[in-house]
C-alpha cells in the first residue's frame, strides 16, 4: 500500500524524486547481482482436464543429459526439502500419506523411488499402502488421488518441482482415503547433470 503526504513546503517537494531513484537502483542491483536460482519453478499448467483426471505441465521442459540415475545436487535437494516442509505444515490436519510405486524392475526407477522416499519420510509423508486396481496410464509419472484432493496434489507437485519436471498425469481414484496419494513411475526418466528428473 502506498501513501501520499503533503508537506506544504516547496523545499521538501524538490527531493521527491530521490525515493523512486533509490528503488530503481536497488532493482538494478538485484537483477544483475542477486541470487539466480529460485525454487520452486513457478511454471505449472493444467494442459488437459476431464472428469477422470488432469495432465499437468510441471516446470520448464529442457534437454536432459543422462538416462542413468543422477542424485539431486545439494541446492535442488535442499529446495525440495524446504518445499515439502511447507507442504506438510499446510496440510498438517489432513496428514497426507504418499505411496511410491515403480512398475517393472528398472534399477533407475528404484533409485529415484528410494531418493523420493527418503525425502518424504523426513517429514512423515511417506506411506506404504498401495491400493488394488489402479487404472493404467500412458504417462511415465502418474499420481492417483481422490478428486477432492486435487488441489493438495497440485501443491505436492509444486513442492517437488525443483527436482521433477515434465508432463505428469493425475488420475482420480475416489476409493482412496482422504489425503492418500499414489505416485507411480512406469517408465525411466532422464536426468540433468545436477539431478533434475525429466519425465
Amino acid at each position: 500500500m502506498f501513501y501520499q503526504s503533503k508537506f506544504g513546503s516547496k523545499s521538501m517537494s524538490q527531493f521527491a524524486w530521490i525515493a523512486p531513484a533509490i528503488v530503481a537502483v536497488a532493482l538494478v542491483i538485484v537483477y544483475f547481482f542477486g541470487e539466480k536460482d529460485t525454487f520452486p519453478d513457478t511454471q505449472f499448467a493444467v494442459i488437459e482436464a476431464s472428469g477422470f483426471g488432469q495432465v499437468i505441465q510441471l516446470g520448464k521442459i529442457e534437454e536432459a543429459t543422462s538416462d542413468s540415475y543422477v542424485p539431486p545436487a545439494s541446492k535442488i535437494r535442499e529446495a525440495t526439502l524446504q518445499n515439502l516442509s511447507e507442504f506438510r505444515a499446510e496440510y498438517k490436519v489432513v496428514s497426507p500419506g504418499i505411496t511410491l510405486l515403480a512398475t517393472g524392475d528398472s534399477s533407475v526407477n528404484i533409485q529415484l523411488i528410494n531418493t523420493l522416499g527418503g525425502m518424504l519420510s523426513h517429514y512423515h509423508l511417506k506411506e506404504d499402502r498401495p491400493p488394488d486396481n489402479l487404472s493404467s496410464s500412458e504417462y511415465a509419472l502418474t499420481l492417483y488421488v481422490r478428486e477432492k484432493d486435487v488441489t493438495m496434489t497440485h501443491k505436492l507437485l509444486m513442492a517437488l518441482s525443483p527436482m521433477i519436471r515434465g508432463n505428469v498425469a493425475i488420475i482420480f481414484h475416489n476409493e482412496l482415503a482422504a489425503g492418500q496419494i499414489i505416485l507411480a513411475i512406469s517408465e525411466d526418466a532422464a536426468y540433468s547433470n545436477d539431478g533434475v528428473v525429466y519425465f
